[in-house]
């Protein structure tokens, strides 16, 4: 079907200055844009990348699954399209896509912030009469009018909070990943145990002599090392010797001979603690930068509404009543 509507489209002039011919033919473009963009309607990670992609591009797919903010993205593109001073059309093949996004904005700031002048149901001809029919004149709060000097100082403001913000959403999914790892490593150490066929605590001075200053990944590499020079070997050579001195600091390999499992379920047994330990350490770092960053992500938000509020009055103190059923298009 692409290449049908693409044929279709070859027919008019200038065709490969649309945004649809380059979507089509996958010779999609940046644009120049700005990266102080606000989110009056609040963000997540993968919200706040859609935006700043749609804004800095010639045409955009967002997709998601129901509940994952679509529509809430959708908000964030319409606030920064507004202050840009740019009109906006909302399509979609159903009533109740558009209507919620209309009714989000009427509704969608709370406490009395009502943006309903940005939203305009014209698709049928019945709306459209409904629409110039009635009486639209809403009262514009001043209150939300700032200086310029206030308006510049809180766009810096977000500007400067927005790297900030990018590393919290980052800290935000570090942070669940290592509760996930904890949580299946603390369960794949609790199923090892139980299948331990020999009192490891009798050997537990070997980890305490050997592995007690290395982390988990060192601990992994002599693993590595163990299984390929000493697993199967009842004396070992010059060379393996020598190598395990430079590489662990090991000069005594004699406690690892004639004990392959053994020594495989102690170093096991020690690396299990030792992940456990550093996801652990590591998730309580995590919690105390988020702490430390707490609100954050709120006064982001709150900022950007500030700034939305103060252009929304900007705009349609300029723009109410220019246009008519007649010119709307």
């Amino acid at each position: 079907p692409y290449q049908l509507i693409l044929n279709v489209l070859l027919d008019y002039k200038s065709i490969d200055s649309t945004y649809l011919f380059d979507y089509l033919t996958g010779k999609l473009q940046n644009r120049s844009h700005s990266k102080n963009y606000i989110y009056p309607f609040g963000c997540n990670k993968s919200q706040k990348e859609a935006v700043e992609k749609c804004l800095s591009s010639n045409i955009s797919v967002i997709e998601g699954p129901p509940g994952t903010g679509k529509t809430q993205t959708i908000l964030n593109i319409i606030a920064n399209l507004l202050i840009q001073h740019k009109n906006i059309a909302l399509v979609s093949n159903n009533n109740a896509a558009i209507k919620n996004v209309k009714e989000k904005l009427e509704n969608g700031g709370n406490k009395g912030e009502d943006y309903e002048l940005i939203g305009a149901l014209l698709g049928k001809k019945d709306n459209v009469k409904e629409f110039f029919d009635n009486d639209h004149t809403v009262k514009l709060n001043q209150n939300w009018q700032l200086d310029s000097n206030t308006s510049t100082n809180i766009q810096l403001q977000i500007h400067e909070l927005s790297n900030i913000i990018d590393k919290v959403f980052d800290k935000q999914i570090e942070l669940q990943t290592c509760k996930s790892k904890l949580r299946d490593a603390e369960a794949e150490y609790r199923q090892f145990r139980k299948n331990l066929k020999l009192k490891i605590e009798i050997y537990e001075s070997i980890s305490q002599k050997y592995f007690s200053i290395w982390n988990s990944n060192r601990l992994n590499h002599f693993k590595d090392f163990f299984i390929d020079h000493l697993y199967n070997h009842n004396k070992y050579i010059f060379y393996t010797k020598l190598k395990c001195l430079f590489r662990f600091h090991i000069l005594n390999l004699k406690p690892f001979l004639n004990k392959g499992d053994v020594c495989i379920s102690i170093i096991n047994d020690t690396l299990y603690k030792k992940i456990i330990q550093e996801l652990n350490d590591k998730i309580s770092f995590l919690e105390k930068w988020l702490n430390s960053h707490a609100n954050t992500v709120d006064r982001f938000v709150e900022l950007s509404k500030i700034l939305f509020r103060h252009h929304y009055v900007e705009y349609f103190k300029k723009n109410t009543g220019s246009f008519d059923i007649n010119n709307y298009r």
